[in-house]
């Protein structure tokens, strides 16, 4: 059976901020209610100052509230007392905060951190391994961004990042405005438990993420993979018309590439909901996106019933994991596994893995890829090989992941081939092979896998472990760069500029070097930045250019012939360049 595509953008959910709470009371008693009301992921319990006995009692008190009703509770700050208290989660503010509680809270507990100012602490809070990252909360003073600059952060961050994003909204408007922008949730709060009827309040709010959510560009797969290009179609374009005009501009490619920034690991569902990582969650509550190369079979059609029932093609079991119930997904899996089903066994371990539907266990998710790996499932072999050696569910045993990773490989699973040449590259496990690392790489670049396509461009650049073909590199950064790997879309843009293995195209290379610096990428603002200073490829912009060295600078890289260029400038323009890097850097554009 072939593997099915990605799902759309999974429909953003309601993430319900309590009132400042000093006795629980009132607030155990509307809970319920409020939880039937709408569509909510999780709670964040905002708690008055007390002694932390105290504070451990209040959690206490809350959270089987919130677990049954099928949401997560997430302590606003209290990251000490989460476990003690039941809950299953802190929201941290700040890096400072995050830099200490993250590792103590994770992988068993949720830990989002909110308090970023800048681009800069949201993409160190991503790069960390948040959970979640919000945008539009009040600072100390009480003031936040306009809803607009909200809007732009959430549709910047929700365009180029994993992590899910969360909108603060303190109205049924923003509520929409933020579907609309790409959050993954919508935090409400004191615009609920102000209002006459605070369910009826909440049902609405839940019908604006609805109606927002719809009205959104890229809301369905045909939409996403136009949005994903829609960038690149100048490129494309100008490849058609490639100028054949001698350059008197080269750029130089990065020094020292590194293709293997890190094993891939299977696909978490993104966003990843807040989701009870110690407590139950219930169907339809978390959607997410698909993991990638889930089981094998046609998704249930809408609605189910008799029908798909009696059509032996339908997989209900995925098409409930599709949907978001994952609770029913959950039970129908059971059933399957009970006749020897690996695909049912394989849901249920990413459903334990990743706390969807059921508690995390990663005990129970390893036996149930082991059964499943038994019986042949290369998506099981794959997840399992990756317990194994990050070490979930029992001590980390690379041999054994090793093993496995072999078989998934062997089956075509390509990011099992792709960590597998790491392994051969590396000499620890087996002995060092670049040849079978250049073999592994090119199954899994085949497969479509763009680390696998600018690790083995980067081989055929080098001449490690296959022939030295320039050409072919560039074919395979182009591959890359088109599946949207940065760090491939700097390399062919510099390719393209240079007429290194493809035909000279300054303006496909300008356009993709804009779309990296975008991106945030420091070779890519760099280059840009030399770009506009010569006005070859592109209009000479001096300010712009400065604009994008001085980004890249605070990125640590550093230009000592564009620090001249600066010192020339006019007060005036320096003062310009500087005042529009700090915007980048800030927030702005």
């Amino acid at each position: 059976m072939n593997a099915k595509p990605a799902p759309s953008r999974p429909a953003p959910r309601l993430y319900l901020a309590t009132p400042v709470t000093a006795d629980p009371a009132a607030l155990v008693a509307a809970l319920p209610k409020l939880l039937a009301a709408a569509d909510i992921a999780a709670v964040l319990l905002r708690l008055e100052p007390s002694d932390p006995r105290t504070l451990t009692s209040r959690i206490k008190a809350v959270a089987p509230v919130v677990q049954a009703g099928g949401a997560a509770l997430l302590v606003d700050g209290h990251a000490d007392l989460v476990a003690r208290g039941g809950a299953d989660g802190a929201h941290l503010s700040g890096l400072k905060d995050m830099q200490e509680w993250l590792p103590q809270l994770q992988p068993s507990r949720i830990a989002g951190v909110g308090g970023l100012e800048t681009r800069h602490d949201s993409m160190i809070a991503g790069e960390a391994g948040a959970d979640y990252v919000l945008f539009g909360e009040p600072g100390a003073d009480g003031t936040r961004p306009s809803a607009e600059a909200i809007a732009e952060r959430l549709d910047w961050w929700a365009e180029l990042f994993e992590p899910p994003c969360v909108g603060y909204a303190t109205s049924r408007d923003e509520v929409h405005q933020f579907a609309t922008a790409g959050a993954d949730f919508v935090l409400v709060g004191d615009f609920i438990w102000s209002a006459d009827v605070p369910t009826a309040a909440l049902a609405d709010a839940g019908e604006a993420l609805r109606q927002g959510f719809a009205a959104a560009p890229g809301n369905n797969t045909l939409d996403s993979k136009m949005k994903a290009l829609r960038a690149f179609a100048i490129v494309a374009a100008s490849l058609l018309l490639a100028t054949g005009a001698a350059a008197q501009v080269s750029l130089s490619p990065p020094s020292g590439p590194n293709p293997f920034p890190k094993p891939l690991e299977p696909e978490k569902p993104k966003p990843r909901p807040p989701a009870p990582a110690k407590a139950p969650a219930t169907e339809a509550k978390d959607k997410a996106k698909k993991p990638a190369d889930k089981p094998d079979a046609k998704a249930a059609p809408e609605g189910g019933g008799a029908a798909a029932a009696e059509d032996p093609n339908v997989d209900l079991v995925y098409g409930a994991y599709q949907r978001g119930f994952y609770k029913t997904a959950f039970e129908l899996a059971q059933k399957r596994a009970a006749d020897n089903d690996a695909k049912a066994m394989t849901m249920l371990g990413e459903l334990y893995a990743n706390a969807l539907g059921v508690k995390r266990d990663y005990k129970k998710a390893v036996e149930w890829y082991s059964k499943a790996a038994d019986l042949g499932d290369r998506e099981a072999m794959f997840a399992l090989a990756m317990a194994r050696m990050g070490g979930r569910g029992g001590p980390p045993n690379r041999e054994e992941a090793a093993k496995w990773l072999a078989q998934a490989a062997k089956l075509g699973e390509p990011k099992a081939a792709y960590n597998l040449a790491l392994l051969y590259l590396d000499g620890q496990t087996f002995p060092q092979d670049v040849k079978r690392a250049a073999e592994l790489l090119r199954m899994a670049a085949d497969a479509g896998n763009p680390e696998a396509q600018y690790a083995l461009a980067t081989f055929y650049k080098e001449g490690t472990g296959v022939t030295k073909n320039i050409e072919q590199s560039v074919r395979l950064l182009q591959a890359a760069a088109l599946a949207g790997n940065v760090p491939a879309q700097v390399e062919y843009a510099i390719a393209l500029y240079n007429g290194t293995g493809t035909p000279k195209n300054e303006p496909a290379a300008v356009a993709l070097l804009r779309k990296a610096a975008r991106a945030n990428n420091p070779i890519a603002q760099n280059r840009l930045a030399h770009v506009l200073v010569s006005g070859q490829g592109a209009p000479r912009d001096i300010n712009e250019a400065m604009k994008w060295h001085l980004v890249a600078k605070t990125a640590g890289k550093g230009d000592l012939q564009l620090d001249q260029t600066l010192a020339q400038m006019s007060p005036e323009d320096r003062a310009k360049a500087e005042e529009a890097a700090r915007t980048w850097i800030g927030g702005g554009k």
